[in-house]
């Protein structure tokens, strides 16, 4: 199955929302924002970016994958991309 965001041949599973591929975005140019689910959730900014960052999940801390994002891209994501999406 192909990913609708790149195209790329990714195992079905790896389609998870949780799991979205970050970095794959950023390279073949597209905007990634970060963002929180508030009110369903607490809106803590440090906790969204240290997730795209060490790509961590509540339910499987230990996850890691190629899909990873620098600080600055991260920052990026929650002000510049977050506000060109409003």
């Amino acid at each position: 199955m192909k990913c609708f965001l790149c195209g790329c041949e990714e195992p079905v599973e790896f389609l998870n929302l949780g799991k979205q591929p970050l970095a794959r975005a950023l390279a073949a140019g597209i905007p990634v924002a970060l963002s929180s689910d508030a009110p369903v959730v607490a809106p803590d900014w440090q906790l969204i970016m240290a997730a795209a960052m060490t790509r961590a999940l509540s339910d499987d801390p230990s996850y890691r994958d190629a899909h990873a994002i620098t600080p600055a891209q991260a920052i990026t994501g929650m002000t510049a991309a977050a506000a060109w999406q409003g």
